[in-house]
């Protein structure tokens, strides 16, 4: 049986966060980390971009996503006093692209 084939857009998809102090400037954070909280696979696309965007999930982790979403766990450290932050997000992936159904854009840490 033949594979189904799909027609996708040629865009490149990414959920980021970004971290900021209570006095509301963007910081940066260290041991940043998503994990799906179902398979307890880490995605790899979790590197800073600049501008202290963090990458939670990309089209290069779609198939670790089912189409009706996973929880993905966000974890890291504010190196300033070690606290730790974390952070649920769902995000779905299907054959073209991954999508965020729930999860902050920003997240205001201690």
């Amino acid at each position: 049986m033949p594979e189904e084939q799909v027609v996708c857009t040629e865009e490149f998809r990414t959920v980021a966060v970004r971290f900021k102090n209570a006095a509301g400037n963007y910081i940066a954070v260290s041991n940043f980390k998503a994990v799906v909280e179902r398979t307890g696979v880490t995605l790899d696309t979790n590197n800073e971009l600049g501008s202290f965007y963090y990458t939670v999930a990309s089209d290069l982790d779609k198939k670790k996503l089912s189409v009706a979403g996973e929880n993905v766990n966000v974890t890291a450290t504010n190196p300033s006093n070690g606290n730790a932050i974390t952070a649920k997000f769902k995000i779905a992936g299907d054959a073209c692209h991954i999508s965020k159904i729930s999860g902050p854009d920003e997240i205001t840490v201690n």
